[in-house]
């Protein structure tokens, strides 16, 4: 079906392609994997979680975040902002 003369084709923002989508969701178990190796939640990563989570993601997904935020709770990963901020 083709637009009319003068119809508009409206962009969703909040419409990610599902490929492109299962991308994004990958990278929030990655960017835990990497801040639970180092032991340290780095003020870039932390800002790319709060992105990625304000998106659609998965149970695998809302699980690997629970278990960051256990690990930090408990002291086994330091959140870089946290450590400017107290450092200051």
């Amino acid at each position: 079906m083709t637009p009319s003369v003068g119809s508009r084709i409206y962009f969703n923002p909040n419409f990610l392609p599902a490929n492109l989508l299962g991308a994004l969701m990958l990278l929030i178990r990655e960017i835990v994997q990497q801040a639970l190796a180092s032991g340290c939640l780095t003020v870039e990563a932390e800002e790319q979680l709060r992105q990625l989570l304000a998106k659609k993601y998965d149970i695998q997904d809302l699980q690997a975040f629970m278990k960051l935020q256990q690990a930090t709770m408990s002291g086994l990963v330091k959140q870089e902002s946290r450590e400017l901020l107290y450092s200051s």
